[in-house]
């Protein structure tokens, strides 16, 4: 399995439109608020989390959601990360 991670700036309506792009594809992951700073300035973001299996299709569809989250929000770029991770439903 693997964590994958999407930064994004979360200032008024960005949260929810991260969180519509997300939904698209994906009906778990978790959403953790935090503070960013891109190219100096700080900004209200938020990270969200998704664990899924590791495979081609899903590295594809969560970078789809970030773009859609970057085209939805006129950003820039937002960050994508990806880990391998050990977990179990208990």
């Amino acid at each position: 399995m693997k964590v994958f991670r999407i930064y994004t700036e979360s200032t008024g309506h960005m949260r929810a439109n991260a969180i519509s792009a997300v939904s698209e594809d994906f009906e778990s992951f978790t959403v953790i608020d935090c503070e960013g700073y891109w190219e100096d300035a700080r900004e209200s973001s938020i990270i969200i989390e998704i664990i899924a299996d590791d495979n081609y299709t899903t590295s594809l569809t969560v970078k789809a959601a970030a773009r859609r989250i970057r085209d939805a929000n006129y950003q820039q770029c937002v960050l994508v990360t990806a880990a391998d991770v050990d977990g179990t439903f208990v």
